[in-house]
């Protein structure tokens, strides 16, 4: 017999229930089995009442009526969050991180019961994007079936069974089925690119938005489930190892919000612009239009802002202004849109590192620590996870060998003097391994190169305009830089973070040597600012790879 009662031996659901008892009933429990076989036997009448049901409306039909449910009263209703699903999701496929490539992957198909694996051979890029989008407008459908409105946990699943029935692409019904995995710790994570997408994306827009709309999670609050959401898109980011450029996703997360904010009627809009634009005229003494000022000064961060987001305020004073045409009401409608789209740079700003402490408390198990995220992420200018997470495995595993913990103590050694003389550290920032755009989108994210490139600290002496003889240490030292400097940037840029490592270790000698035998602060002034500058670049070789001041120990 199968170890599951409930499941034939080979895996299939058997006719049979489970129930308990806490009594030893005199008839071997038939009066209780039968009591809950009546109850059982209703419930799954209704439910095949309301399966009949639902299968006579298409889901395509059945998503219209979600503008009737809240999402949330700042955000708008489920349509709107599907809507904005949909196109996040196709983003990420047209942005080549989620790819056909990633076809045969998954073991989980559109047969809810069977997880057959869906077939990708020759599915192009627009093919993939369009199953995704389609997948997305469908995936939040069965919240207004009749099955789920008795059977709340069924969503999602139901609606994969509904699309399958109802002859929907086996992809879009994989993926209306899964798009809310993984749930919890332990749960599978979606692997098939539809799913993958249309999951991912769902995530991401919570995170968005109840960031953007200022209802971020804090210390063990979290009503929106936003930490949640979180780690689900960690845990598809890494499952499936996505370039996910998050800068470049809030980015044009934005400004498909500022196009295509619909939340009121245009009177409402119109109201909203025109308000506007009467304070910037009885502020400025003359009329200015919205945008004829500097839009991102004054339209996201004018002192009326609180006054113009009172909806009801500006509904009742609407009659006070006047239509100029239709030219100035396209205008006033995009400067109402400004005040209920949040500021996509506040989501950059917020959001990446956001990420990166959820990434700390899910590699906390894996047995990660977190100071070397900590140290990675203080670089700066990288919002790709899972390049992030492959620079601090290979740093793990340089700070556990003898070189790594003794480059970390010259480090150490060496900032504390360069602190010491006043020459703190510079601001770390990195340019991604793959520098220039990152990302896809029509307002694409332009990293800047790091500031301490090629250069030492002001008030320092470069190290080839000596007036002196060196000492061998400095020269060894100086010799190692000038070939671990290269090979650790190259190294780099390939994403060979493991090389990197191996070309700063290096330096250990060098650095040993160089504290053995040389006096730093020589009264010298001119040797020096000179070792000074020797130092420096030492710190600025080891900064490419990590902020090492973050690592403890």
């Amino acid at each position: 017999p199968s170890p599951n009662p409930s499941r034939e031996r080979e895996g299939s659901l058997a006719n049979a229930f489970v129930c308990t008892a806490n009594i030893d009933a005199s008839d071997g429990g038939a009066k209780i089995v039968e009591g809950n076989r009546k109850v059982l036997a209703a419930r799954l009448s209704d439910a095949k009442f309301f399966y009949d049901t639902d299968l006579k409306v298409p889901l395509e039909e059945q998503a219209k009526k979600l503008d009737r449910i809240v999402f949330h009263e700042k955000l708008g209703t489920v349509a709107d969050k599907v809507d904005r699903v949909a196109k996040l999701a196709r983003w990420l496929v047209e942005s080549d991180i989620v790819t056909p490539a990633k076809a045969g992957v998954s073991g989980e198909g559109a047969d809810p019961e069977n997880h057959e694996t869906p077939a990708y051979a020759g599915v192009t890029k627009e093919e993939l994007a369009a199953l995704a989008e389609r997948a997305a407008r469908l995936c939040k459908a069965d919240l207004v079936t009749g099955m789920v409105g008795e059977f709340p946990e069924l969503q999602g699943l139901m609606g994969g069974y509904y699309a399958a029935a109802q002859g929907e692409d086996p992809q879009v019904a994989a993926a209306i089925r899964d798009h809310y995995k993984p749930v919890g710790q332990g749960d599978d994570v979606p692997t098939d690119p539809v799913t993958v997408a249309v999951s991912l994306a769902d995530k991401m827009d919570t995170v968005f938005e109840f960031y953007g709309s200022q209802q971020r999670p804090s210390g063990s609050k979290d009503p929106f489930a936003v930490r949640r959401a979180a780690l689900g898109a960690l845990e598809i980011i890494f499952t499936n190892d996505l370039r996910l450029p998050i800068a470049a996703m809030a980015e044009d997360f934005f400004w498909w919000q500022v196009r295509s904010w619909n939340k009121s009627p245009g009177q409402k809009a119109y109201a909203w612009g025109r308000e506007f634009e009467v304070e910037l005229e009885a502020e400025n003494g003359e009329r200015i239009t919205a945008l004829e000022r500097t839009f991102w000064d004054v339209a996201l961060h004018a002192d009326n802002l609180d006054e113009l987001d009172d909806v009801e305020f500006i509904t009742a004073h609407q009659n006070d202004y006047h239509d100029d045409g239709d030219s100035d009401l396209s205008e006033n409608v995009f400067a109402a849109r400004a005040f209920v789209i949040p500021d996509w740079r506040i989501l950059r700003s917020e959001v990446i590192p956001f990420f990166a402490d959820r990434l700390k408390v899910q590699q906390r198990e894996a047995g990660v620590r977190h100071d070397l995220i900590d140290a990675v992420f203080a670089l700066g200018g990288e919002d790709d996870l899972v390049r992030l997470l492959a620079r601090v495995h290979a740093l793990q595993a340089f700070i556990g060998t003898a070189d790594g913990a003794n480059l970390l103590a010259g480090y150490k050694r060496a900032a504390n003097i360069l602190k010491k003389e006043g020459h703190g550290a510079p601001t770390p920032t990195v340019t991604p391994a793959k520098a220039g755009v990152s990302g896809g989108g029509e307002h694409p994210v332009h990293h800047e190169a790091p500031a301490f490139a090629g250069a030492t600290d002001a008030g320092i002496a470069p190290q080839n305009s000596l007036s002196y003889t060196p000492e061998p240490a400095e020269t060894a030292l100086a010799t190692a830089l000038d070939s671990a400097e290269p090979a650790a940037a190259a190294a780099i840029e390939a994403e060979d973070f493991e090389r990197a490592m191996a070309a700063l270790a290096t330096l250990r000698a060098p650095i040993d040597q160089f504290f053995e035998t040389v006096i730093v602060n020589d009264p010298d002034a001119a040797k020096r600012a000179a070792r000074l500058a020797l130092l420096a670049r030492v710190r600025t070789a080891v900064h490419t790879v990590a902020d090492f001041s973050k690592i403890e120990g």
